[in-house]
């Protein structure tokens, strides 16, 4: 958007026209009676030829201006001293002169006003203390042209990403606001040398990455009390807070937060080892544990009507963005939980007493599995390495469950790329349930050919929306067929229903062998879980929510997931669905309209909501003991 350039000094003249000093109640127009008249003729003007000429005295005057219900009534919003100015254009309006309102202004708050320059008429409020330009389009602050008596500097929202014309000749400033801004790098800027005398420093929301280089500058401030980073790139670390207020000892606020004694002694000795060991990166949890309320897809093929092909098989997985060249370590998922389940069933099956003998692999077997493990090892290599881009993760993929999907994902990373992750928080992560769709025909046979077979033998055709596919991929044809016994067992728990009870079931003649089709994804349902919080408020350091990823309307039980167990959880789940199944047991046709009235009609079901349990944990250690156990290692 283009934005007009408007010097400082013209929006202080627009808000003093806006003020309409001259017009009536203000100025010395007709509507005065001088209080300089005689007492005996103010006291008894009712009697006097004034009262016919309906002049106001000056203390009615004074009451339109100070009652709130009087249309003359404004609050002063952007100066302190407008009260004492607007009274005194009432009293002795002759005052009013420009050298007089220069010389009386020592607060002026020019805020929203599409300022873009600070012009050298700002020089004329000589008295001037503390000057608000904050939410305009500065982008480059003339310090020679701030007057000399400025001690408060607010420039916070505007579009400010170097200071270093600030410092040529800054004046005697105590407070110094900069928030919301483009500020990477403040180099030197904040030091003793430019600022003695500041007690009070807000560089909240901008783009600051360097922890340490921050520090270091600050501590040169010995007047400084008062501090506000959170919102920053370095807030994000988990030593931020401890490592700041063990080095600047003369701190007694950070980010609105007051620094007690206790908290002082939790991180004694942090600077010291900070130093060497710190290292500007954040590191988080994201944990996905489950999802309930999907719709059952066999209900799709059952009124569809159920054919013999193609056999469907669906698989579910969870997508979310986050940054490529980061860290990261799978903790928990569900094919871990699977893989150490079968390791113990088949430990319990194992002979007592005899050591179950290790599969012996050949020597080229082993030679490959070295090779690939260098393989993905320099793959990870050149991932971390390279540009800091939003790319998609994933969990693992599962069949589909009637009670819910259990993922049970729990995934840790370490990033560098702090800016970028700053970014991820603000505009929040996406979730996404994603359905993964194989189609399975014959093998050696074309839909278009079963479909001439059944047309010729008078067989009921399947649905085209199940027997071909919207993207069809070429490279999925001539594929591996796979034998329907394995397809079946592997299509037990699948919304194949009665198609792939029939794939399990088929065999000899023609068609026993199967073979992959296509393979498409769609998105069944997204939302964003929104982290913002993680960056205004530098003490919490877990969001968790219960997502509504489609379906029906969200409920009160839905919610009450947040506070249970995800075992207990699914358990309850399983409870609530044995219960209504009890309550909504049909009872025969007749019954079904039983005690309904004339234009009475059954309530409409409404489908359950998809709901997704999603949870991020930041880390911010609280003592120098996290540190020391945890600064070079996974937490």
């Amino acid at each position: 958007m283009m934005v007009s350039s408007v010097n400082a000094s013209e929006a202080l003249n627009d808000q003093l026209r806006a003020l309409c000093l001259k017009e009536y109640p203000f100025g010395s127009g007709s509507w005065q009676m001088s209080p300089k008249l005689p007492l005996a003729t103010r006291m008894y003007s009712n009697t006097t030829t004034e009262y016919g000429s309906e002049k106001d005295h000056v203390e009615t005057l004074n009451q339109l201006i100070t009652n709130f219900k009087s249309p003359w009534y404004s609050e002063s919003e952007w100066s302190e001293e407008l009260p004492s100015l607007k009274k005194l254009a009432i009293t002795d309006p002759h005052k009013l002169t420009p050298d007089f309102l220069q010389k009386t202004f020592r607060t002026l708050r020019l805020i929203d006003k599409n300022v873009t320059n600070i012009d050298e008429k700002l020089l004329d409020l000589k008295n001037l203390e503390e000057l608000s330009l904050s939410a305009n389009y500065i982008s480059i602050i003339k310090s020679e042209f701030l007057p000399p008596k400025l001690k408060v500097l607010e420039l916070n929202a505007n579009l400010i990403s170097d200071i270093e014309s600030l410092i040529k000749n800054p004046p005697p400033l105590q407070h110094l606001g900069l928030a919301k801004n483009s500020l990477e790098n403040l180099s030197s800027h904040i030091s003793i040398t430019y600022w003695p005398n500041l007690m009070s420093l807000d560089l909240g929301d901008n783009s600051l990455t360097d922890l340490l280089l921050l520090v270091e500058n600050l501590k040169t401030l010995p007047k400084l009390r008062t501090l506000l980073l959170c919102g920053n790139p370095v807030s994000l670390m988990p030593s931020y807070r401890g490592y700041t207020v063990d080095s600047l000892g003369s701190l007694t606020s950070l980010d609105d937060v007051i620094i007690t004694a206790d908290e002082r002694h939790d991180f004694k000795g942090l600077n010291k080892r900070g130093t060497e060991l710190l290292k500007n990166e954040a590191r988080l949890t994201i944990k996905l544990p489950f999802v309930r309320g999907l719709p059952n897809p066999a209900a799709e093929v059952d009124e569809a009507g159920a054919s013999e092909f193609p056999v469907i098989e669906r698989k579910y997985y969870l997508k979310f963005p986050f940054i490529s060249n980061v860290e990261k370590r799978l903790l928990k998922s569900s094919e871990m939980l699977n893989e150490g389940q079968e390791k113990e069933n088949a430990a319990k099956k194992a002979p007592k007493g005899k050591a179950k003998s290790p599969v012996q692999k050949s020597i080229e077997e082993l030679e490959q599995e070295r090779l690939d493990k260098e393989k993905a090892a320099e793959a990870e290599r050149v991932r971390i390495a390279g540009p800091p881009n939003i790319v998609s993760f994933s969990t693992c993929k599962l069949d589909y469950d009637l009670d819910q999907l259990s993922f049970e994902h729990e995934e840790q990373f370490r990033v560098v790329a702090l800016l970028q992750l700053k970014h991820l928080f603000t505009e929040g992560l996406k979730m996404q349930l994603i359905e993964e769709k194989t189609l399975y025909y014959p093998a050696g046979q074309t839909p278009e050919e079963l479909a001439v077979e059944r047309a010729t033998s008078g067989k009921k055709s399947a649905p085209k929306s199940r027997r071909t596919s919207r993207h069809f991929d070429q490279s999925d044809r001539g594929s591996t067929p796979l034998k329907p016994g394995q397809l079946g067992a592997k299509m037990a728990a699948t919304a194949g229903g009665a198609a792939a009870k029939k794939a399990s079931t088929h065999s000899g003649g023609q068609g026993s062998d199967l073979t992959k089709y296509s393979c498409t994804e769609s998105c069944v349902g997204s939302a964003v879980l929104h982290l913002k919080s993680l960056l205004t408020s530098c003490e919490q350091t877990k969001v968790k929510a219960a997502l509504h990823l489609g379906g029906g309307p969200m409920r009160p039980e839905d919610l009450e997931i947040l506070d249970t167990p995800p075992a207990t959880a699914a358990s309850d789940m399983k409870k609530d669905k044995k219960d209504k199944k009890k309550a909504t047991k049909p009872s025969g046709g007749k019954d079904k309209k039983k005690g309904l009235g004339m234009g009475e009609e059954e309530a409409e079901v409404l489908p359950p909501p998809i709901v997704l349990l999603a949870e991020v944990d930041l880390r911010r250690w609280t003592k120098t003991k996290q540190f020391v156990k945890e600064h070079d290692q996974w937490f």
